[in-house]
């Protein structure tokens, strides 16, 4: 959900904000050491900055933003089935989890959610409910909601694999920023597994999806 380019465009306004203020943020210095070294003319100071003025003028001119400056802490929920029956497995929901983990995001276990918060962050996101959005975004402490669906159906093998069960699983997710209930993204992607026992194919279709999702 967030992309090389807003992150180096961030870090570059911030560093020119900070310079274009370095004389209000830093409050007192010392010279250390001074001379020259390599060709260039090297100081080493010690400086007393004042993180709270930087932190002001970071949220005055709203960079200071984890959504595109960090990684948001983020929980991923997806209503699943198989052969058109309501599963109570969260397959695709732990392949999107594992990718959002390996990427490098904070991300909320499922497990940690109560059912009836999960119910009521899925039926928000689905209503565009705003307000309960981020009433629930605060509850469980995340700034990124990811919501959508994933069903797996059993497909005909080809016949160079019979004996085997084959499942093709399709998912949907849309991510949510908990704060304003603005939607950040919306993907949807398939995947497909194929195994001895049904059960494990439609398990690893799932999981492919979410994965693909992620």
């Amino acid at each position: 959900f967030l992309t090389g380019e807003t992150r180096v465009r961030k870090a570059v306004a911030v560093d020119s904000m900070i310079l274009s203020r370095v004389a209000g943020y830093v409050k007192s210095y010392a010279v250390l050491t001074e001379g020259k070294s390599e060709g260039f003319w090297k100081v080493r100071i010690r400086a007393l900055v004042s993180h709270e003025d930087v932190r002001r003028d970071l949220e005055e001119f709203k960079l200071l933003d984890v959504l595109e400056i960090g990684n948001p802490r983020v929980a991923a929920l997806l209503d699943e089935s198989v052969d058109g029956q309501p599963a109570d497995s969260a397959h695709a929901g732990d392949g999107l989890t594992a990718e959002l983990a390996e990427a490098g995001y904070s991300v909320v276990e499922r497990s940690a959610l109560a059912a009836a918060v999960m119910k009521n962050i899925l039926d928000a996101v689905e209503s565009g409910d705003t307000e309960k959005i981020k009433d629930l975004g605060k509850e469980i402490g995340v700034e990124v909601l990811v919501t959508g669906d994933a069903a797996a159906d059993k497909m005909e093998p080809h016949p160079k694999f019979r004996g085997f069960v084959s499942y093709r699983a399709r998912a949907s997710a849309k991510a949510v920023r908990s704060g304003t209930g603005q939607v950040l993204a919306v993907v949807t992607q398939m995947g497909s597994g194929m195994e001895i026992q049904g059960p494990v194919a439609s398990a690893n279709a799932l999981r492919a999806a979410g994965r693909l999702v992620g």
